[in-house]
């Protein structure tokens, strides 16, 4: 709560003061005036929840200070300062609009008692018009959305205002995420706006998204909150709280505006920032994230793309799709294979994030190959969970029926299934034989002898190392022994006696 003392005795002045700091309350003195002149100048440059003023000053009287005080500092609580003979002064300051009045010497308890009952009042209507805000910001974001001209009145005219979406990237279960994103954000209202402003600045947060939250933020142009510039007057404090709300699985990264006084723009500058988000994962050591350092990180040809598509595949991590999971990284494996290099700068940022986000075992140092391998282990590893499992595994197994049934004629084996579903060949090997009942590589020579079964019937003019061909066998000898093992009969007396038959 911000509090101006007016009196023309500097005794009575520090005295006061000396009180009021030893009062255990958040409270802080903005400033101190001489006269009534000097309070109305005061009041420019502060914006006071209380006012102690002394009913006679020189150059202007506490009275007409009050009279015009009240029209610069409308919600502003005025406590009189008054001696026994200047009562009918008192109940005059009182008809104009005066809370309340003390005589002097100010009498420690009194005073105490005045200023609780001022600050209960004051966090009262505080809590009120931050109501207010968190009802005018979702009406003018439903307005933006919408494209509807902003037809609502600003009741916040001369503020300045800043927002922040506080992103979590985490592998925890929605619920433990949403709840620690939360607190984190509670946390971030508490130690961003200093106590003895709380009554000042508006603030509210908004959001059903586990994984983000949205922060917005309001405060007059008071002289202890004024920063030069568009810097968020807080912003240390965020960080410190976001640096200390990380743990194994869990970090938080704040998009934070610049401070503007018109919020159309303050929330398309918003809007920008949230289509940015993907791009913290390449700058792993900044907790906050201000529009030019996204801006920057996005005029970096490929960036924003390849952001999005790890983002991606933690989403399908998270939400425990398999298939989704294996397409995704096997897209980015083939993207990143061209331009891998351990321990760069960006290597260590992947690392950082994919080890927080799918706990995925990988290393800074280590090769492509590797390093992707320990993302299809997680995987296997999702693949193998009960929850879900037996579904997951009913999928890649008609997957890799289908692709079997479009690719037999190729050279493919369980190695080039498995990076290609973004598994260990082991894993899919064993899966595989757990759901067919027959290994990978009797399901593919069957296809294949059907098929070459097919053509002989269908295609009586190929000669038999051209139908060895066309099933994806090289050699004549080889696939004339699977054919016998498979119908007891070579292909050309199997296409003889089918010609006969007919």
């Amino acid at each position: 709560m911000n509090i101006l003392i007016a009196d023309d005795e500097i005794l009575v002045r520090s005295s006061l003061r000396s009180m009021l700091e030893e009062l255990d309350l958040p409270i802080r003195i903005a400033g101190e005036a001489r006269n009534g002149e000097e309070l109305l100048a005061l009041l420019d440059s502060e914006s006071p929840d209380l006012v102690f003023v002394d009913i006679r000053m020189p150059k202007l009287s506490g009275l007409d200070a009050i009279r015009l005080g009240k029209e610069k500092a409308p919600g502003a609580h005025w406590i009189i300062l008054t001696g026994f003979t200047e009562f009918e002064y008192a109940q005059e300051a009182i008809r104009l609009g005066a809370t309340n009045y003390l005589l002097k010497p100010a009498d420690p308890a009194e005073l105490a008692s005045c200023v609780q009952h001022t600050l209960r009042e004051v966090q009262r209507q505080a809590h009120s018009l931050n109501c207010e805000f968190e009802h005018w910001i979702s009406l003018q974001i439903r307005e933006l959305h919408t494209r509807l001209a902003g037809g609502s009145q600003n009741p916040f005219p001369e503020y300045s205002f800043a927002a922040m979406e506080v992103v979590a990237d985490s592998r925890r279960a929605a619920d433990d995420t949403q709840s620690r994103l939360q607190k984190v954000v509670g946390k971030l209202l508490d130690v961003t706006v200093p106590a003895e402003f709380r009554t000042q600045v508006r603030f509210c947060s908004s959001g059903d998204d586990p994984h983000r939250m949205s922060c917005y933020w309001a405060w007059p142009a008071i002289e202890g909150i004024a920063r030069s510039g568009t810097r968020f007057p807080w912003r240390e404090s965020a960080e410190h709280v976001l640096r200390g709300s990380e743990d194994d699985g869990f970090s938080v990264t704040a998009l934070l505006t610049d401070s503007c006084g018109d919020i159309r723009t303050l929330l398309r500058q918003a809007e920008e920032l949230h289509s940015l988000a993907p791009l913290r994962i390449f700058r792993p050591e900044d907790t906050v994230l201000t529009p030019s350092i996204l801006r920057a990180e996005a005029s970096i040809a490929g960036r924003l793309e390849r952001s999005k598509a790890w983002m991606l595949l933690t989403d399908s991590c998270s939400r425990r799709d398999f298939i989704e999971y294996a397409k995704r990284l096997g897209e980015l494996r083939k993207q990143e294979s061209r331009d891998w290099h351990p321990d760069s700068p960006s290597c260590r940022a992947l690392t950082r994030f994919v080890r927080t986000t799918v706990g995925a075992r990988v290393q800074e140092s280590m090769q492509v190959d590797e390093w992707f391998h320990a993302l299809s282990a997680v995987g296997d590893k999702m693949l193998a969970s009960e929850a879900g499992g037996s579904a997951s595994q009913e999928s890649i197994v008609q997957r890799v029926i289908r692709y079997v049934d479009l690719h037999y004629m190729e050279e493919i084996g369980i190695g080039k299934l498995a990076e290609e579903f973004g598994l260990t060949p082991n894993y899919l090997s064993s899966v595989f034989h757990k759901k067919q009942g027959v290994t990978f590589v009797k399901y593919l020579t069957s296809t294949r002898m059907l098929k070459a079964k097919q053509l002989l019937l269908t295609q009586p003019s190929l000669k038999v190392n051209q139908v060895a061909e066309a099933v994806g066998y090289f050699s004549t000898r080889h696939f004339t022994k699977l054919f016998v093992e498979h119908f007891g009969v070579y292909p050309s007396d199997f296409r003889d006696k089918a010609a006969q038959s007919s």
